[in-house]
């Protein structure tokens, strides 16, 4: 028996036996209990409770330091008291800490004298837990956990008002889905793009598009892998285009630029053009006997148009290849951008789309025997519908059809189909969900615009 037994009166038959680290403590008489639905349903709650607590304790051992410190050698055993004075931190907090993210099989712990316990972390949790370039899954927990803290009550005023949330007003988890996505990208499109050799041979001399592109992760990875193709990265979202300018330009790649444009409407039609030159031309009389008598109305600032500026994107029909990375489902008026894309490829090229897992129809019986929709279905009643009913005003009419990432592959199917696209072929569905290792839930579409078409 230790002296801190003898002084907490403890008996000295304690069992050397314990439980694995986060498994729950359950008695003899609990295990064989039956089922209460309402005590079932408690205890889920609960555990939501206590998986908030966790997330916010990840969180704080990633911004203060505490994994990055650990995982430089993992393995290497820390005192609480080590870990405080290396990084200037409370020990009473650092101890607390160290048991909660213990208790949830997040660190090994081993015992010793009450002062000198000892703390680990493995080298698969350092993955994990300290990511190469801040990037995966504890980033993105970091995002959600404050971007929903921040737009909670956006939201809740959009759910009352049947409304939208522009993106921009969403900037954590746009740089969260960045971290989550960049090293699935990094790992997978050359995977992806190499088993396509449709894809492989219009990215080789083409020109590609990636639209709804965010920071820009896969248009830059992609134009790594093709030297010699013409990639140009468009997205609404201004501060993210201009945050994929900067990395572009650090990173040394030549063949890629960068556009702030609406998905709907990113390629300049010659005749469009046309027609609103002819119109400047008709109208400039007018304008001019306005500003005779004194009637002429101050201009009002808005972005410029198709063929203007940073929107002059090309024409329709002159890109091989469309890229739509898990942005479609977020997207406004699917129909219109799905038509866009027929307009801007040349006859027989396509759209790659990768969308999250979600089942082939579009029930809610077969999306629930999904592990995946467990996710996805938080991220759309947060962020994606919200950002899927933000419709831009097309004269009256107010555009918010956004299908959301648990969206069935029918739904895609119907949508592209009816834009225009000859065929629409499921290239992969990884069904395995994100309980298996590495990234999974995804599927990979390939829509392609028939021949002798414009």
């Amino acid at each position: 028996m230790t002296g801190a037994q003898q002084a907490m009166g403890l008996p000295e038959e304690i069992p050397a036996a314990r439980e694995p680290l986060g498994s729950p403590m359950r008695s003899k008489e609990s295990a064989t209990a039956p089922c209460d639905p309402r005590a079932a349903l408690e205890r889920k709650v609960l555990d939501v409770a206590s998986n908030l607590l966790l997330a916010s304790s990840i969180r704080m051992g990633s911004e203060l330091g505490i994994f990055k410190e650990m995982a430089r050698v993992p393995g290497k055993p820390f005192t609480v008291d080590e870990m405080a004075s290396k990084l200037s931190l409370s020990s009473r907090y650092v101890g607390d800490l160290f048991l909660h993210l213990a208790s949830n099989g997040m660190l090994d712990y081993s015992a010793g004298e009450q002062s000198d316990d000892q703390w680990t972390m493995s080298a698969d949790h350092a993955l994990i837990l300290d990511p190469p370039m801040n990037e995966g899954v504890v980033p993105f927990l970091s995002a959600l956990s404050e971007g929903h803290t921040k737009q909670f009550h956006l939201l809740k005023d959009a759910i009352k008002s049947d409304s939208g949330i522009a993106w921009s007003k969403m900037p954590c988890i746009s740089s969260g889905a960045r971290d989550f996505f960049a090293p699935i990208y990094r790992k997978l499109l050359p995977k992806w793009v190499a088993e396509v050799p449709q894809v492989s041979a219009l990215m080789r001399r083409g020109r590609i598009a990636d639209v709804g592109c965010g920071f820009g992760v896969s248009t830059m990875t992609l134009a790594k892998i093709f030297p010699n193709a013409q990639l140009i990265g468009i997205d609404t979202d201004a501060e993210s285009i201009d945050s994929a300018k900067r990395a572009a330009v650090k990173a040394e790649i030549p063949n890629v630029k960068f556009a702030c444009a609406d998905s709907r409407s990113w390629v300049e039609d010659t005749f469009s053009a046309d027609a609103a030159r002819a119109k400047s031309a008709l109208t400039r009389p007018l304008s001019v006997m306005r500003s005779i008598f004194g009637k002429e109305r101050k201009a009002t600032a808005r972005a410029p148009g198709p063929g203007k500026g940073p929107w002059a994107l090309g024409r329709w029909g002159e890109y091989d290849i469309v890229l739509l990375f898990d942005a479609f489902h977020d997207m406004p008026d699917p129909a219109s951008v799905a038509a866009e894309c027929f307009r801007a490829l040349r006859p027989g090229g396509a759209v790659l789309m990768v969308e999250p897992l979600s089942s082939i129809n579009d029930d809610t019986a077969s999306k629930l025997e999904l592990s995946t929709t467990k996710l996805y279905s938080g991220l759309q009643v947060h962020f994606c519908t919200p950002c899927g009913k933000h419709g831009i005003k097309h004269g009256h009419r107010r555009v918010s059809e956004g299908i959301g990432p648990t969206a069935g592959t029918c739904r895609h199917r119907a949508l592209m189909m009816a834009a225009g696209f000859s065929g629409f072929e499921q290239l992969l569905a990884d069904d395995q969900g994100l309980d298996a290792p590495g990234p999974r839930g995804f599927r990979l579409f390939l829509a392609t615009k028939p021949t002798g078409t414009k």
